[in-house]
């Protein structure tokens, strides 16, 4: 594991500086994913593949209203997009954030209907290996937990006293967030 603590303000200054220099907006997570899909590329220089897939979990409850920011249960969608390794790491941070958010889906209720629809394809097909959110050989998964309100949850006991991602898996990155910083975790 490797944790990695990145100041709120240089995710937002590096926001800024692409709205100023592109006229095109960024999010914070498109930023993070991209510091944290160079940190996890690092490591894998040595190897000979051409192509790497890049896998974000999109919590869907603020574009779905039938769910709404309130709803508790699995409101995900995997969107998972292919980057040359070469670019990776040789493109700027805010570069490849910008190429990370130009590939996300447009969410809507339909749109993400339909992403169910073929998921329940794929299991009605017995194709359960098509379902799995990444191959950590291959590729790498980056999930943004940072909005999290960890502070509130409350299943009877009072508020949790460490949280602890289960996205530990080879290839894979947390983002959680501490005060003023965001807390990048890797899994090597």
């Amino acid at each position: 594991m490797e944790i990695a603590e990145i100041p709120r303000k240089d995710v937002n200054g590096s926001i800024r500086a692409v709205a100023e220099s592109k006229d095109f907006r960024i999010s914070t997570n498109d930023i993070l994913c991209a510091i944290a899909v160079k940190k996890l590329a690092s490591e894998r220089k040595k190897i000979e593949d051409e192509f790497t897939d890049l896998t974000v979990p999109i919590d869907v409850r603020r574009k779905v209203k039938e769910y709404g920011q309130r709803f508790f249960g699995n409101g995900i969608w995997l969107h998972t997009m292919r980057l040359k390794m070469e670019e990776i790491g040789g493109l700027p941070t805010e570069e490849l954030a910008v190429r990370i958010r130009k590939s996300m889906p447009s969410v809507s209720k339909m749109a993400y209907v339909e992403y169910l629809t073929k998921l329940e394809d794929i299991i009605s097909r017995g194709e359960r290996e098509k379902i799995r959110p990444f191959d950590p050989a291959t590729g790498y998964l980056v999930t943004n937990i940072s909005r999290l309100p960890i502070d509130r949850l409350n299943f009877g006991t009072g508020p949790p006293d460490v949280v602890f991602p289960l996205t530990i898996e080879k290839n894979a990155a947390a983002i959680l967030a501490k005060e003023e910083n965001f807390i990048i975790r890797i899994a090597r």
